[in-house]
């Protein structure tokens, strides 16, 4: 017996044979058990044939002491024969069971010793009709009671199992000489939801019928691929040697690749045949969602996509910013962000914040460079049902605000104005093309409103000045040092040429004008203002210092020089006045009084 080194039970059966009928049987202890089963060598082959001895044993714990009785036993060794490794023996005929030993105990075990070797553990007695189960003995002995081709219990095998084969080379070695399924699980139920390995190695799960070598069907109300856990790799999945086709990939019903690895690493969605590291591709619209903070507690939790390279010394995000619900496209390095259209640059942000429009070298904060004829090349369109325009500043803050360029849209003039005088100052143009300064209403091609100063082009001096003002005013420098008020009557300086002088003897007939500005009557036109001690009244409207001391003055009196520095009277020798008359008289002045009245200026 140990020569063989016996023996592993694959199969045993227990049939209960009992002695009284049947519909009483759950009631009455059992008296004869007829015990089957079958023995092999280690190697899988059946126990030569002969006849062995063997003892059996009933015992109320799994693990009874060393010397302790059993409960029941058969009272001496029993004869087995066996043939073709299988043996039958019949229980409680030499020795009878004790009468309530089944009913009495929860739980029975079943030791079994075959050829002075005993088996373990001991088999545990289950329900009745009762069955045992011998699951191992030394030198790999075991054995296992059956009922009705089912076992109830626990099965141990300490060896390798073979089904169909005499020479197992795995725990479980299974041999299908059948065209049937090779292994097959089923719920009890037996519904459509089974593991099956078929006669050509594939795997299915949910399914009897698989059609790749794991082939997964989930059941009804659920979907997806259950889970798979790992506590090192999680789930890896690894291409072989020899592969041509996609690592991974994962088809629609129709066998439409959805996702697929291909051998390089690309991922393709949509597209079997990915052209770049990541290829979607859609025959409809496609939306990509990036969601973050969705427990919206306002953390640095930003939805947003990051580029590197260059060993991540070059980095770019387009996203939301930290902290901000503020969408942004940044350039994290120092160099500039591009935006184009076909293959092309088209505005450029450089490092220090420059925006180029057509040019990638702008030198200030923004240039629009066009790069052609047409208008379109160099315009600026500002659209709006209201205003539209351009607002300049002298700081950061709204009260900086200095100056506007914008279309007043409801009288549809362009209007160029400060802020400190936004309804009349600076310039308007009229659809007709009337400019109008001073003016939002000009009438003329040039309008203005207020006064006209022109300036030489070589040194930006004072040449014209067209004002508010009634005469015609020169500027000339003046002899006399000391300041003259305006209105005092002046002559030609015979001593200065170019020069003027108060005047102070009468009917002089070098008188050249009156100084201009009198009682703040302004001229009309002045000749270089500002370059000459005074402005001149030559011709017009003026205030003028007159003397009627000796004569009174009214309208349409002849006015020339007097006596009085300074001072013009009235006319009363016409034969001395040739070449000496100021002007005329527009008003009056009482005899014996000096003062100023209005003059217009006629020299002669």
């Amino acid at each position: 017996m140990k020569k063989s080194r016996l023996v592993t039970v694959v199969a045993a059966v227990l049939c209960f044979l009992l002695l009284t009928a049947l519909s009483t049987m759950a009631q009455q202890s059992v008296e004869v058990i007829n015990y089957q089963g079958k023995l092999t060598n280690s190697d899988g082959s059946p126990l030569e044939d002969g006849t062995y001895s063997a003892m059996f044993e009933i015992f109320d714990t799994p693990s009874p002491a060393q010397g302790q009785n059993p409960l029941w036993n058969s009272a001496r060794d029993l004869r087995i024969t066996v043939v073709q490794g299988v043996f039958s023996v019949e229980l409680g005929v030499q020795n009878p069971f004790p009468k309530g030993l089944f009913q009495e105990h929860d739980d029975l075990y079943l030791r079994i010793t075959i050829e002075g070797e005993r088996m373990f553990p001991l088999q545990h007695l289950t329900a009745v009709p009762y069955s045992f189960r011998a699951i191992r003995a030394d030198y790999a002995l075991s054995a296992h009671s059956m009922d009705n081709g089912m076992i109830p219990g626990d099965l141990f095998v300490d060896g390798n199992l073979g089904v169909n084969i005499s020479s197992p080379g795995a725990g479980l070695h299974v041999v299908q000489p059948l065209d049937e399924d090779a292994f097959r699980v089923d719920d009890q139920d037996n519904d459509t939801t089974p593991f099956v390995i078929d006669d050509k190695g594939s795997v299915g799960i949910g399914t009897e019928t698989p059609d790749a070598k794991l082939h997964v069907i989930m059941p009804s109300g659920r979907s997806g691929i259950p889970p798979i856990f790992s506590t090192t790799k999680g789930l890896v999945i690894r291409d072989g040697a020899f592969n041509t086709a996609n690592q991974l990939e994962i088809q629609d019903k129709n066998g439409k690749p959805r996702f697929v690895v291909d051998t390089s690493g690309k991922v393709g969605i949509g597209t079997g045949t990915p052209e770049s590291l990541f290829h979607l591709k859609s025959e409809r619209a496609v939306e990509i969602i990036l969601e973050a903070d969705t427990d919206n507690d306002a953390g640095e939790e930003p939805a947003r996509m990051l580029f590197r390279q260059d060993a991540g010394t070059v980095s770019a995000r387009v996203g939301y910013r930290d902290d901000e619900n503020a969408f942004e496209i940044m350039q994290e390095f120092d160099d500039s962000l591009i935006l184009g259209t076909n293959d092309l640059s088209r505005m450029t942000i450089t490092a220090n914040g420059y925006v180029g429009i057509g040019t990638s070298n702008p030198e200030t904060k923004l240039v629009i460079e066009g790069n052609g004829t047409s208008w379109a090349q160099g315009f600026i369109c500002l659209k709006n049902f209201g205003d539209a325009g351009i607002r300049f500043y002298r700081g950061t803050t709204d009260d900086a605000l200095k100056y506007h360029i914008y279309n007043d849209s409801p009288s549809n003039i362009l209007r160029i104005a400060p802020q400190s005088n936004l309804e009349l100052g600076g310039i308007t143009v009229t659809q007709s093309g009337n400019v109008g300064i001073g003016t939002t209403i000009p009438t003329k091609a040039l309008t203005v409103r207020g006064n006209l100063l022109i300036q030489s082009q070589s040194n930006g001096a004072d040449i014209v000045e067209l004002g508010e003002g009634l005469d015609y005013a020169e500027g000339f420098n003046v002899s006399d040092q000391k300041k003259l008020e305006a209105g005092t009557v002046l002559i030609i300086d015979p001593d200065n040429a170019g020069h003027l002088t108060q005047s102070f003897q009468p009917y002089d007939r070098k008188v050249a004008g009156i100084v201009a500005g009198a009682k703040g009557l302004g001229s009309g036109v002045r000749l270089a203002p500002g370059q000459f001690d005074h402005d001149v009244a030559l011709a017009g409207r003026v205030y003028c210092k007159v003397d009627a001391t000796k004569e009174g003055i009214q309208p349409g009196d002849l006015l020339t020089t007097s006596a009085t520095p300074g001072y013009a009277m009235k006319v009363m020798d016409y034969s001395r006045a040739q070449g000496a008359v100021l002007g005329k008289a527009m008003e009056s002045l009482e005899k014996g009084k000096k003062g100023l009245i209005l003059v217009l200026v006629t020299l002669q």
